[in-house]
């Protein structure tokens, strides 16, 4: 699927207060919003590349406010990938395996963590302040983790405090996402997964 999103100021307040009613009806008519969102926004004339977002484009840029560069097809997986990686790290925690804790978890690996969270929380609408207090939760949990494994590792009730703390952030945070475009997320990589097989047999 591939939006063009406008990024021309006639449109923008259009899709700002057609956002602002939408994020606030429940799950099901805010889904519903936001596709009408969407097919405003591929009426409207498109602007060059840098306005197109490809996969699953529902959110609303608020006024006067750059498109994002990817949509919930990459920052889903993403953050998702980040929630399946907490088991392996609380395994290490609870083992003392502190070479592999800081294998899992560094200041490096956070950076680009964050990153994907505060990515996703910019898309989520009224549920974006949520998802950024449990982006900070997760920061603030993650500095202790990678502290406490570095300097105190006798003190592994408070890594494994802390790595629970961001196990729960990063799921609620993917919780956040309606099921709605849960759905469209994975029929998008089953299409390109099927797209990608054939290629490679016609190849």
């Amino acid at each position: 699927m591939l939006l063009i999103l406008p990024s021309r100021p006639a449109v923008a307040p259009l899709l700002h207060a057609a956002a602002r009613g939408s994020l606030r009806m429940d799950s099901t008519r805010r889904t519903f919003g936001l596709a009408v969102i969407g097919i405003l926004s591929l009426q409207a004339t498109p602007q060059p590349a840098a306005a197109m977002v490809e996969g699953i484009p529902l959110y609303a840029p608020s006024s006067g406010t750059a498109p994002p560069e990817e949509g919930f097809e990459a920052l889903l997986p993403r953050t998702e990938k980040i929630r399946d990686g907490m088991p392996a790290l609380l395994e290490a925690i609870e083992g003392r395996d502190w070479a592999a804790v800081q294998a899992l978890e560094s200041a490096a690996i956070l950076e680009k963590q964050l990153a994907s969270l505060g990515s996703i929380a910019s898309i989520l609408g009224d549920e974006a302040y949520t998802a950024v207090a449990l982006k900070r939760e997760f920061a603030s949990s993650a500095k202790r983790l990678i502290q406490t494994a570095a300097e105190s590792p006798e003190q592994s009730s408070d890594a494994l405090a802390a790595g629970r703390r961001m196990e729960r952030a990063v799921s609620e945070i993917v919780a956040l996402v309606p099921q709605p475009v849960v759905d469209q997320v994975r029929e998008y990589e089953r299409t390109r997964t099927a797209a990608g097989n054939s290629k490679a047999a016609g190849g």
